[in-house]
């Protein structure tokens, strides 16, 4: 039985800071920033989750922005454009500040500012994540939690397209998986991925029903690719195998990627995961529901991205496919 998986574009991507943000299919975000002893911060790292009607997460990432120019600040904000995915209605955010030039993950913050449960408007919209301080040391003092405000979101307006102020994608962050800039999900994903316990799945012996299927064990976090097994067509049981990246020869979204020995979507229907030749470091990558057909998890060091519909998260923090 050969693995299978439909081949689609990311459609999430965060776009460079700008003074403004003109499109019709992204969502403007409007960052106003706390001050460092009065001067505008020089970095900042933008962390949204996105979850559904239903409250479930839908996709979540974190992308670092760098070497803010003053003159980005002019109007008071800074603008970056979200390609939220359709299904998304609420989001959480956390807009870390830094006080020096290069933005590192937002644990490592100077300030952080956290806008929960805020409505996502329709894309050529806005969205205001107002400040929350003036100076930065009071966003510290008080901890990056309490400083946490809900909007009134009826405030957003339709983006006045009349503006002169135009998204520069030429410096943008895209998703162009060959970039060390790339919107490659982050590993500080917001699922919480402690105390997850052993991995979840079946395991080899357990007893399955159709000969020669691939079920797939979680890896040690739920970041990590899993570990595939066969049905074995005489004993009726799950062994280990050799064969799965054979099975998925030809799935792989990348022209270019290979299969690897490990698998997506912990249960009884093992997601092929490929290599790409570019394919960046987990460290620095967000993990996981990249986008509702894909799923990016790591293996011995790398992203590796795999086919994954209706990608979603179960309540322990394991990433599993429909």
């Amino acid at each position: 039985m050969k693995p299978r998986f439909r081949a689609l574009l990311l459609t999430l991507a965060l776009f460079g800071l700008a003074p403004g943000c003109r499109s019709e299919e992204l969502v403007e975000l409007r960052l106003f920033p706390c001050e460092f002893a009065g001067i505008e911060p020089r970095s900042v790292t933008v962390e949204i989750t996105g979850f559904d009607a239903a409250g479930q997460v839908v996709e979540t990432f974190e992308v670092p922005f760098d070497d803010i120019a003053a003159s980005t600040f002019a109007d008071g904000y800074a603008s970056v454009g979200y390609r939220k995915s359709g299904q998304v209605v609420r989001a959480r955010f956390r807009v870390g500040w830094f006080e020096a030039a290069v933005a590192g993950p937002i644990a490592e913050a100077d300030a952080i500012a956290v806008y929960d449960e805020l409505e996502v408007p329709d894309p050529g919209e806005v969205l205001e994540l107002t400040k929350l301080v003036g100076d930065c040391a009071e966003l510290i003092a008080e901890g990056t939690d309490t400083g946490s405000t809900t909007m009134d979101t009826s405030s957003s307006t339709t983006m006045d397209t009349s503006s002169s102020d135009t998204l520069d994608t030429t410096s943008s962050t895209t998703m162009d998986t060959s970039s060390s800039d790339t919107m490659d999900t982050t590993t500080d994903t917001s699922t919480d991925t402690t105390d997850t316990g052993d991995p979840p799945g079946p395991m080899v012996g357990d007893a399955c029903s159709v000969g020669f299927a691939f079920s797939c064990v979680g890896g040690p976090t739920p970041e990590d690719a899993g570990t595939p097994l066969i049905c074995d067509d005489a004993s009726m049981m799950l062994e280990t195998t050799a064969l799965f990246p054979v099975a998925c020869g030809g799935s792989c979204i990348d022209n270019l990627a290979t299969p690897v020995d490990a698998c997506g979507s912990i249960g009884d229907d093992a997601k092929c995961m490929c290599l790409s030749p570019d394919a960046p470091d987990c460290a620095g990558a967000m993990l996981g529901c990249v986008d509702p057909d894909q799923l990016h998890l790591c293996f011995e060091g790398k992203v590796v991205v795999g086919g994954c519909p209706s990608c979603a998260t179960t309540p322990e923090g394991w990433f599993t496919c429909g």
